[in-house]
Parts: C-alpha cells; sequence; structure tokens
C-alpha cells in the first residue's frame, strides 16, 4: 500500500468535508441534536454528515479497515481489518455553532496488529488550513501552499504558551489546583483538542497538557502523530512513551511540549497523586 497516496486522498476527503460542513456551521440546518451521550455529550446532525462522508471515502478506497469513530463507535469496513482508522468527525461541534474559531475533524490510520501510526491529518474546519504527517514528515497545507511544520524554540515555562482543555467547570477547578505550574507559566490558554496538538508542532504553541480525565484516543492520535513528526516531544504524564489502544472508551493523560528541556520543567511542576517521577 502505497502510504503517500493514501495520505493524499485523506488530505482531499477532509478538505472536502470541510466544504461541505462550512455553511451548515455558518447558515445552514444540520446543528440539530439527535442524540445525548451517557457523560452528557451531544451529537448534532453536523457530526454525522462528517462521519458518514469519511466513512464512505474510506469505503471506496477500499483499504481493510476498522472504522472507530465518535458517533457510530466500532465498524469494521472488512470482514478482515489490516488497519484502525480513528475519527473525530467535528472537534468543538458546541464552539463551532456559537462561531468560536477552534474546531476541526480529525482522523488517523494505524497498522492493527501494531498501532503504528501510518498517517494523521487534522483540518481546521474555520481557516480550511490543514495538518498532516506521515513517516516523511508534518506539514500543513493552506490555499495550495505546503509548508514544513516546525516546533518553537521556546526553552522556559516563564517563556511558554501551554494549552489544557479545562473548559468545563470540574476541568477549571483541577486546573486551579496546579498552583506551581499557573504560578509560573507565561501564558496559559483554556481550551483545545486535536488542533492545539497539532500546533505544538507548528510552534503557535508550546505545549498541551491533558491532566484531568484523559483523553479518549480520538481526541489525540492524530494531533500527537502530527506533532512528533514535527518533532516535539510527547509522553503520558510519567515521562513515558504512550501506546495507542484499539478501543475507543479508554483514556490517556499526556504531555506534548516543543522540546525536551521545557517537556522535562512542566513535568517537575505538576501536582499529581498518580506522579511517579
Amino acid at each position: 500500500m502505497n502510504i503517500e497516496k493514501l495520505l493524499s486522498r485523506y488530505i482531499s476527503a477532509v478538505s472536502e468535508a470541510i466544504n461541505r460542513i462550512r455553511p451548515i456551521i455558518f447558515e445552514g440546518e444540520g446543528k440539530e441534536i439527535i442524540a445525548t451521550k451517557t457523560e452528557g455529550d451531544v451529537t448534532r446532525r453536523m457530526d454525522v454528515i462528517v462521519e458518514d462522508f469519511i466513512k464512505n471515502e474510506t469505503i471506496s478506497l477500499g483499504i481493510p479497515v476498522r472504522f472507530i469513530s465518535e458517533e457510530c463507535g466500532i465498524l469494521d469496513l472488512s470482514p478482515s481489518p489490516d488497519f484502525i482508522l480513528f475519527l473525530d468527525p467535528i472537534d468543538g461541534t458546541d464552539m463551532a455553532i456559537r462561531g468560536y474559531p477552534l474546531c476541526s475533524i480529525s482522523l488517523s490510520l494505524h497498522d492493527i496488529d501494531t498501532m503504528k501510526t501510518m498517517l494523521a491529518v487534522i483540518g481546521d474546519i474555520f481557516q480550511k488550513k490543514i495538518y498532516y504527517a506521515s513517516k516523511k514528515g508534518a506539514f500543513f497545507k493552506k490555499q495550495n501552499k505546503i509548508t514544513p511544520l516546525k516546533p518553537s524554540t521556546v526553552r522556559k515555562i516563564d517563556d511558554a504558551m501551554i494549552v489544557s482543555y479545562a473548559a468545563k467547570s470540574y476541568r477549571l477547578l483541577s486546573l486551579l489546583d496546579q498552583k506551581k505550574l499557573l504560578s509560573k507559566v507565561k501564558l496559559f490558554f483554556n481550551y483545545g483538542g486535536p488542533l492545539d496538538i497539532a500546533r505544538v508542532g507548528e510552534g503557535t504553541v508550546d505545549a498541551f497538557i491533558e491532566f484531568e480525565k484523559g483523553f479518549k484516543v480520538i481526541d489525540y492520535s492524530a494531533g500527537i502523530f502530527i506533532a512528533k513528526m514535527a518533532g516535539a516531544v510527547a509522553t503520558d504524564l510519567n515521562g513515558l512513551e504512550i501506546n495507542l489502544p484499539r478501543e475507543l472508551n479508554s483514556r490517556q493523560k499526556f504531555l506534548v511540549s516543543c522540546c525536551e528541556e521545557l517537556h522535562k520543567e512542566i513535568l517537575n511542576c505538576l501536582d499529581l497523586e498518580e506522579k511517579i517521577l
């Protein structure tokens, strides 16, 4: 299988999905809630529109895939899948319908036996900007211009901009317990998902941390791969390698940083009971 050709097809698919969903976000129907999940999160019709489009594009590629997505769950598109595709159809849907520019389409493809990542694509819906990576490196594409990703040169926490998803009340309260981290960091941005993880690789964000509940694999697999292929550092909160699960609902706490020096300093600032450093 030619991974680069497959990557090109998925870049095109995500670009087309963005073109299809933007009119819905800005003016059309499709924002209505069609299901409520056990944790209180909701599924909107626009989520399913993107999910169905990427699923059908994957079927048309003819590759043996286990399709794992936020809305449909686990779906084998082949009797004997060789690959797993993780998809977050729209991360930040509730923000998107309010016009807040932090939503993305995120996917990653993995060998089903080793869970080695083959490719990843994240589409910024508002900017129409595509982040992507394979073993050849990490790049972003906007208006047909391709630019290699490169992390920032920030080395110290007091010069750093750190992002974490702390939008919900219990997350914000947990964040406020991290007094050592907050007292040292230059800027702390309270939001983010796959898009801001990838932005560590781009250099617009110096670090991304998830220390409260842990993200599902569909929320971090693409972003971490893109950031790492750009040269960033990614580990769990004990500084250990992150091993991707094959299931949807397991959760992972992690840190992604622009360099080892900043990574270690942030880890040493965290106040976590399970920390073993």
